[in-house]
């Protein structure tokens, strides 16, 4: 009896300083960053998202979008590369992981085409990979990642073989929920962090019950859609997320370890 009192003590002050080290190290890398000269403010700021974020996670993801553009190369195919677009596609990347010890490492390439090519090859192929053209919108392959840029809106995107898939998904759910999902997602456009968190392979057990899982096993991408769907709310519609999907919204946090304003 004594020994298990013994052990269980052992026990505590190991999480006890385990914590108290983490709190620590957390603290001593805010100081850190807080030193760092990030020279991208302007165009930091001119993200939305970035401002959702409290005053710690932005100084983090200042660190991060650093160290994502010096480990990652950019190449551009019918538009320039420049601060800019390195800025807001690092952002998105990053805020995925942002309180997680990864940065995509086995990620080197980041392809960049104008959104229009893109969507005029996806709907002449039907997202089907053609050597001559390299790739097709927003297909991984290997070390790479496949981007759109939209000069008319500077805005990045993830462009996949989506003809009509947002009005096909509405169509084959049955839960008036999910459909009202799809129409706040829908008016925001484009996805924006589609191509990260397809790299992040976000299990869907995390979000839904297993009931849920079995009514659309016969159709697996249902929830894989409406997965990704949840995910861009959380990130720039947390608000929307937060009123009519609750239980999702504290899900998502837990799994980002990330506190949306």
């Amino acid at each position: 009896m004594d020994f298990l009192i013994v052990f269980l003590w052992f026990i505590f002050f190991i999480y006890l300083f385990y914590f108290l080290y983490s709190l620590f190290s957390y603290k001593l890398l805010l100081n850190r960053l807080k030193k760092i000269d990030f020279p991208y403010t302007d165009f930091l700021n001119s993200i939305p998202e970035y401002h959702k974020l409290s005053k710690d996670l932005q100084l983090k993801i200042k660190y991060s979008i650093l160290l994502f553009m010096k480990t990652k190369q950019f190449v551009g195919v019918g538009v320039e590369v420049d601060d800019k677009k390195m800025v807001q596609i690092s952002f998105f990347a990053c805020l995925l992981v942002l309180n997680k010890n990864q940065c995509y490492d086995n990620l080197k390439y980041i392809y960049l085409y104008p959104v229009s090519l893109l969507k005029e090859r996806v709907e002449k192929e039907g997202g089907v990979f053609i050597k001559k053209n390299f790739l097709i919108a927003g297909e991984k392959i290997n070390e790479s990642v496949i981007l759109g840029w939209d000069e008319n809106n500077g805005q990045i995107y993830m462009i996949k073989n989506r003809i009509n898939s947002l009005t096909i998904l509405k169509r084959e759910i049955k839960e008036e929920k999910y459909k009202k999902l799809i129409d706040r997602f829908q008016q925001l456009g484009e996805y924006k962090l589609k191509e990260w968190i397809d790299l992040l392979e976000i299990d869907t057990k995390l979000l839904f019950s297993e009931k849920e899982i079995e009514d659309y096993y016969q159709q697996p991408y249902l929830l894989s859609e409406i997965t990704i769907i949840y995910i861009e709310l959380f990130f720039r519609d947390s608000k929307f997320l937060k009123q009519n999907f609750p239980t999702i919204f504290k899900k998502l946090s837990k799994v980002f370890n990330v506190k949306m304003k």
